[in-house]
């Protein structure tokens, strides 16, 4: 039946179960419609970035909350997966504070499981910060999510 429905209406099952806190369920939804938008969207597509977000969001709760290690372990790589697409799909577009909220998000993941390529996420996302503040486009009270 799913397959069927629409990226809109998946997206919308996703978030509706991630929301009642049914992440397993919330992520094949979520995985559904990034399937089903990969055909017909542009790679730098905002709306594909921001399910790929979502679908990351979803992995990373689970790995947050769920046990097992087997379970955490694939999710987490779905998740690192998930936020290397939305950083591809938002660096096609432009510097945004979504994409530095991804890159510093997937750097603090990987700077923590001992990958050095994480500092230089980190690094790149504090780059796009400070040129979006010099252009204007970010205030640093926005930064929040550090």
């Amino acid at each position: 039946m799913t397959q069927n429905l629409n990226h809109r209406l998946l997206l919308q099952l996703a978030k509706d179960n991630f929301g009642c806190g049914i992440c397993l369920e919330a992520e094949k939804f979520a995985a559904q419609a990034i399937a089903a938008m990969q055909s017909s969207f542009s790679a730098h597509n905002p709306q594909l970035a921001d399910a790929y977000a979502l679908h990351g969001d979803i992995c990373r709760e689970i790995v947050r909350s769920y046990h097992g290690v087997d379970l955490k372990a694939d999710y987490q790589q779905r998740w690192l997966h998930s936020a290397r697409a939305e950083i591809a799909c938002r660096s096609l577009g432009c510097d945004t504070e979504a994409l530095a909220k991804v890159r510093f998000r997937y750097g603090r993941s990987l700077a923590k499981a001992g990958d050095t390529r994480g500092y230089n996420e980190i690094e790149e996302a504090m780059l796009i910060l400070e040129r979006l503040s010099e252009h204007g486009n970010c205030k640093p009270p926005a930064l929040d999510w550090l």
